[in-house]
């Protein structure tokens, strides 16, 4: 087995990566490997001591012309960082440029949430007149985004045996394969239960619990087209995505006062920081509230 292989198992296996993460580390590598290959004639998988810090660069350099985002660069450079840790590790020599070079900065960007009337109506927006079915199954995977917080290959994951809804609570398989107890509210269960009595799939233990018209497990592509048509419908921003309904899940709550700590468990973030961004949204709504409710900040009258 090469390093490269055994560097993929060792990032799902005792790093806990998920697997949309691993992917994009295995690309962004191959990016990092082909530039180096190309620009410098060096094989860095093979002989990363021939590099120079100014190779690094150049790669860094080619990816922003490339029009990569600081955040997906960022990425990109922690992926090649935790392939050359992992051949020191192995007792590989590696330069100390490459495991002390930093990240280009990331300016963290606020959510985009939708508003609580916009997400109800996402939510009652199905038609009926359409298959009945496959309208309870789209309505209930947008209550468990809106209602549950969460990601939807979170929802498209879950198995009838991750489901108690007579304990009103969903067992998540999250990021990096950490689980976590979701309580679900009464009205998300109800629609969940109809759902199932309607769904014609099998629905034991271990077998999904949201399926395609095939009768296969439904895809996020094809969920992701769905809500494009209802955004248009109900003439909504591009921002209206299934993980904006996540992140109106999250600023809602912290807008009512719920714990922040509260909320980074609900979501299942493995650091505070990831959920301190909803509670910027709340000050952020609360000072335009401020400015435009406050006497002080309104014109003299004539």
């Amino acid at each position: 087995m090469n390093d490269m292989k055994r560097w993929i198992r060792w990032l799902q296996v005792e790093k806990g990566y998920s697997i949309n993460t691993v992917t994009s580390y295995k690309a962004d590598f191959a990016d990092f490997a082909r530039f180096i290959s190309e620009h410098a004639e060096i094989n860095p998988e093979a002989d990363a001591r021939a590099m120079k810090i100014s190779d690094l660069r150049s790669w860094l350099s080619s990816r922003v012309r490339r029009k990569y985002s600081a955040r997906s660069n960022s990425r990109a450079l922690s992926a090649v960082k935790s392939f050359f840790t992992f051949q020191l590790r192995c007792g590989k020599e590696i330069p100390e440029f490459v495991l002390k070079s930093r990240a280009p900065r990331v300016i963290p960007s606020l959510p985009r949430p939708l508003t609580q009337d916009q997400a109800k109506r996402v939510i009652d927006n199905e038609n009926p007149s359409k298959i009945l079915w496959v309208c309870e199954r789209n309505k209930a995977l947008f209550i468990l985004l809106y209602g549950a917080g969460l990601r939807i290959n979170e929802a498209l994951s879950l198995n009838h045996a991750n489901i108690d809804l007579n304990r009103k609570e969903a067992l998540i398989d999250g990021k990096g394969n950490k689980q976590r107890v979701v309580p679900l509210l009464p009205e998300v269960c109800d629609v969940l239960d109809n759902y199932v009595r309607l769904c014609p799939y099998a629905s034991s233990a271990t077998d999904p619990v949201f399926y395609g018209v095939r009768g296969k497990r439904f895809r996020a592509p094809v969920f992701e087209r769905h809500m494009a048509k209802v955004r248009s419908e109900l003439n909504l921003k591009e921002s209206a995505t299934p993980h904006a309904l996540r992140h109106s899940f999250a600023s809602h709550l912290v807008a009512n006062g719920m714990g922040i700590r509260t909320v980074q468990e609900l979501l299942g973030h493995a650091s505070l920081a990831s959920t301190q961004v909803y509670t910027d949204i709340s000050d952020t709504k609360l000072m335009e509230v401020y400015q435009e409710t406050h006497p002080l900040n309104k014109p003299d009258k004539a």
